[in-house]
Order: C-alpha cells, then structure tokens, then sequence
C-alpha cells in the first residue's frame, strides 16, 4: 500500500475475540528491497502472535524488542 510516497505493509485484518477490528501497518523499516522484507516479517510476526492468542500490547512489545 502507498501512501504519500511510503510504502505500507497491510496484513492483520481481522476481528479480535473482544469484537475490536484489528488494522497493522508496518513503516520505519528503511526504504528498498531489504525494508519491504523486513515489515513483510514485522507484520507476518504480529499476525502469528495474534492468532495465537497473543494481546496486542504484548504482541507489539515481542515484536518491537526482536
């Protein structure tokens, strides 16, 4: 996804098991090839972590300190 000339990784999409929509995007990770890869992994990660049971908070706290 492009917004304003950068580059967004979208993947967690769904309804949490509290009725919340959960929305993610990934940016910060650089620019190119290699940034593009390493949100894929960011937002795949928090998409896992998620759906197996994971709270966002903690979820977003494992991911930030990888």
């Amino acid at each position: 996804m492009m917004f304003n000339g950068h580059m967004f990784e979208r993947a967690i999409d769904f309804d949490d098991p509290y009725g919340k929509y959960l929305l993610a995007i990934s940016d910060g990770m650089g620019s190119g090839p290699e940034a593009r890869k390493s949100s894929q992994i960011a937002i795949k990660m928090l998409e896992r972590l998620l759906t197996s049971g994971f709270n966002k908070e903690t979820s977003i706290e494992l991911i930030n300190n990888a």
